[in-house]
């Protein structure tokens, strides 16, 4: 099956076979472009973890017309915002420094896990996005949201529980691709 066919059974059938072996076609250049661009050995094996476990969901709704060149394309971005990620880490040290090291730690985990949990939000269906926002980072209380939303009560908290676990479920997958 040519790139695209392996893409489009893929979208169609969800069928994770079909990203490895997309992965297994490329793996030799995965790998020596994560030479390239990491300075430590042991990133490349993250990297190339990093680029299937992202690949699978961006194929999802990508346009891809030539998947080798959009490959690089995805890695090279995938590079880039490591490299900024690193930048923020290094920028965030600099401007506390002389604090104390654990309180550096804590507010970084803190901004680290906010990216995550917006990220993880925009991924899931709107519903539950909307509902974990209005309850845990408005603060509303579920009279105001049940009112917002036109909700009864029981929906409203079916959907904060599915979404309370889903979005779990999430950063849990975030914190492991770390």
């Amino acid at each position: 099956m040519s790139d695209l066919e392996l893409i489009a059974q893929y979208r169609q059938q969800g069928d994770a076979r079909c990203i490895s072996i997309l992965m297994d076609r490329y793996a030799n250049q995965i790998v020596a472009f994560g030479l390239k661009q990491m300075r430590k050995h042991e990133d490349v094996r993250d990297f190339a973890n990093d680029v299937y476990i992202k690949l699978a969901d961006k194929l999802k709704t990508a346009d891809v017309q030539e998947f080798k060149s959009w490959l690089y394309t995805f890695m090279r971005n995938m590079c880039y915002d490591q490299g900024r990620r690193k930048q923020l880490f290094d920028k965030f040290v600099e401007q506390y420094e002389g604090k104390e090291s654990d309180e550096i730690e804590k507010k970084l985990q803190a901004e680290i896990d906010q990216k995550y949990i917006y990220e993880a939000l925009e991924k899931m269906p709107q519903k539950e996005a909307m509902v974990i926002r209005k309850i845990y980072l408005e603060e509303k209380n579920y009279q105001e949201v049940m009112a917002e939303m036109d909700l009864t009560f029981n929906q409203l908290r079916g959907v904060r529980n599915r979404g309370t676990v889903r979005l779990r479920e999430m950063l849990i997958h975030f914190f492991a691709e770390e």
